[in-house]
């Protein structure tokens, strides 16, 4: 059996379960499950959605099953759900560094640093169970399956008229979708995208494109009203939390993107059927000032972001 945990939001989710379609090819007759016991603990976003706005079904691992190859899991679950989550995760960072010096052995798989390979996942041996861990944010892991991917990621509901409508005139037009990604980013290391990054990025649209038409996509709809007047013909679309399937459904079907630096801006791209120009930040990440770059396909064009 091979165990993967989700975490995160919509956009890490998609990847961990991009991995899980891959690891499928590579280990047909495996049991592969997931562990979403993270968002019974640490609810983050709109919890674990997956099933909820993708045509997805995903097997669940119990926590026994889990226990048996991760012994962090103990810590995991012996953390009282009314301890604040500073003190909580300080207590599961002791912790789990305590298993670590204990080794927990072969069994548990993570990822690198940030959006860096590791191969190991597709040498496993098949007898052995094992728990993969982390976010998995670099398009080899899924690369041959990219034709694929708009089919493991069909939408589930049905689209509201109004929605469908607009998509339709998306198809038509020289629609350029731009994410501008605020709220939990606003005063973290992923705030990286800065008003230049979205200015040099129109200007390479508007070398290429002929008359562009601008689509905002944002949790933070002010902000860009306030803070993007030089893009013109522009909509601002933002469905919330609880329908944020919509927008991504929506920024599937412009033709062309300005990413931001999130995964929810990879997937919005990289589900696109026929896609066209896609600018995205080099740099996704900085952390104790070591600068990581962000995912991507290769043919996306990318801009400095630190300028």
């Amino acid at each position: 059996m091979i165990i993967v945990r989700i975490s995160g939001g919509l956009g890490n989710q998609m990847f961990q379960y991009a991995l899980i379609c891959a690891l499928k090819k590579t280990y047909p007759d495996v049991l592969i499950k997931a562990d979403i016991t993270d968002y019974k603990k640490n609810y983050s976003h709109t919890g674990f959605v997956l099933e909820k706005y993708f045509n997805i079904q995903i097997p669940v691992a119990d926590k026994n099953e889990i226990k048996k190859v991760y012994l962090a899991q103990d810590a995991f679950m012996r953390s009282d759900l009314t301890v604040g989550m500073g003190r909580f995760e300080k207590l599961f960072r002791h912790e789990l560094d305590f298993y670590k010096r204990k080794k927990l052995g072969p069994y548990n798989i993570t990822d690198f640093a940030f959006n860096v390979y590791n191969p190991e996942v597709f040498h496993l041996d098949p007898v052995i169970n094992w728990y993969l861990n982390g976010y998995w944010q670099n398009v080899q892991y899924f690369d041959g399956l990219r034709q694929e991917l708009p089919l493991f990621f069909s939408f589930r509901r049905k689209i509201p008229e109004s929605v469908a409508s607009l998509a339709v005139k998306m198809q038509q037009e020289e629609s350029v979708a731009v994410h501008v990604r605020r709220g939990d980013y606003a005063k973290s290391g992923f705030d990286l995208c800065k008003k230049d990054y979205y200015m040099t990025a129109k200007k390479k649209i508007e070398n290429r494109i002929k008359s562009p038409v601008y689509y905002f996509f944002s949790d933070d709809p002010r902000y860009v009203s306030r803070n993007f007047p030089e893009f013109e013909a522009q909509s601002v679309i933002c469905h919330g939390d609880e329908e944020c399937d919509l927008d991504m459904f929506l920024m599937t079907n412009c033709r062309h993107a300005i990413n931001a630096n999130s995964s929810f801006s990879f997937w919005g791209s990289a589900l696109k059927r026929n896609p066209g120009l896609i600018l995205y930040p080099e740099y996704s990440l900085n952390r104790r000032n070591i600068m990581y770059t962000g995912p991507a396909w290769k043919e996306w064009i990318r801009i400095d972001n630190l300028c």
